[in-house]
């Protein structure tokens, strides 16, 4: 949405999008890297939303945006200790049940 605002310019928008898992994510296997590392997947990763809100405002030559980002169950790698051998990890993807972020960014485009 965007509306003026005397010689000030600015928008709001929020959208929301839905992230499934890929296959690589999704495999059961368990991969050898070295002798301290594994690496494998995760069959039990669930889909995740994202709520994503921005606001920009523009005035003149400078702009000012913030960024808010909400995931729920939210897709992130991850380590875990092998449980045979606690110097041992394992590389992996998991769900998480939330995650926020909140961005800003300036732009001066002028003297």
């Amino acid at each position: 949405m965007d509306f003026p605002l005397g010689k000030t310019q600015a928008n709001l928008s929020y959208t929301v999008k839905s992230n499934r898992p890929n296959f690589f994510q999704l495999r059961s296997t368990l991969s050898y890297n070295n002798r301290f590392i594994y690496e494998g997947g995760n069959p039990l990763l669930t889909p995740e939303t994202n709520h994503d809100v921005q606001f920009t405002i523009l005035y003149r030559w400078v702009q000012f945006s913030l960024n808010y980002q909400y995931r729920r169950n939210a897709i992130a790698f991850m380590t875990k200790e092998y449980d045979k051998n606690p110097d041992v990890v394992i590389f992996t993807t998991g769900n998480f049940k939330r995650m926020r972020f909140l961005l800003q960014r300036h732009e001066y485009d002028g003297i």
